[in-house]
């Protein structure tokens, strides 16, 4: 009977993935003034990394990416450097495109993406990056950037 008490935990833990899952990544996003407007998690998993954004923006469409470069200038964002793409894939297709995020009238969004081409840790990780949002949709199309507009927001991704 004790070999079935101590197994229980475990399969429960396989079950709810935290025996895969490690202590998430967390960074501020900062606007094109250098304010903190919100936080973005990274947390790594055998298959993928969850990213979490939870942020104030303005109300619309607006498209997100991993970009190559950990640095998040003001007020442009360039030093982030073009997106994440280590296979070279159009846009719309490479690792560092990732859904946009539709904000309410509320200016307010937490939403959780899960990347399978995003890996924080082993073999083939990103070393370093930023996450950036831009001021429009991306269109999943147009290289190199998606027609997504200016970079207004920045957070530094921290493995």
């Amino acid at each position: 009977m004790k070999r079935l008490c101590l197994a229980l935990p475990l399969c429960a833990s396989l079950a709810f993935g935290s025996a895969c899952a490690a202590e998430p990544a967390i960074a501020n996003i900062v606007d094109s003034h250098g304010d903190t407007i919100g936080t973005a998690s990274f947390a790594p998993h055998n298959n993928g990394t969850l990213i979490t954004v939870d942020v104030k923006l303005p109300e619309g469409t607006h498209a997100i990416h991993i970009h190559e470069n950990g640095t998040c200038a003001a007020p442009d964002f360039k030093t982030a450097g073009g997106h994440y793409n280590p296979q070279g894939h159009k846009h719309g297709a490479h690792a560092g495109d990732l859904p946009n995020l539709f904000v309410e009238s509320t200016g307010h969004i937490k939403a959780e993406i899960f990347s399978t081409q995003l890996q924080l840790t082993g073999k083939g990780a990103l070393p370093h990056g930023a996450i950036i949002i831009h001021e429009k949709a991306d269109d999943y199309a147009t290289d190199p950037t998606g027609n997504a507009g200016a970079r207004i927001a920045c957070a530094v991704i921290k493995p």
